[in-house]
């Protein structure tokens, strides 16, 4: 095998994976957006909280401006 297939063979499968982890995420989206059709803004404002807690990352300290306006608005 030469190195120009190797590369070309290892950029198509960063490509693919790419491409299916982002299709999965859109999955997982939708659903989400299903789940939380009823809800009111301060279970959206939780559920946003909790997302942004998990995808935190070091040094940064505050929420997205979209969970603090929601919070404020509901109070």
């Amino acid at each position: 095998m030469t190195p120009t297939l190797a590369l070309a063979g290892a950029l198509l499968c960063g490509v693919v994976s790419g491409a299916i982890r982002a299709w999965r995420d859109v999955l997982v989206l939708r659903r989400l957006e299903r789940l939380m059709a009823g809800c009111t803004p301060r279970q959206r404002a939780e559920v946003a909280r909790t997302i942004a807690a998990t995808l935190q990352r070091p040094g940064r300290t505050q929420l997205p401006a979209a969970v603090r306006e929601v919070d404020e608005t509901d109070q």
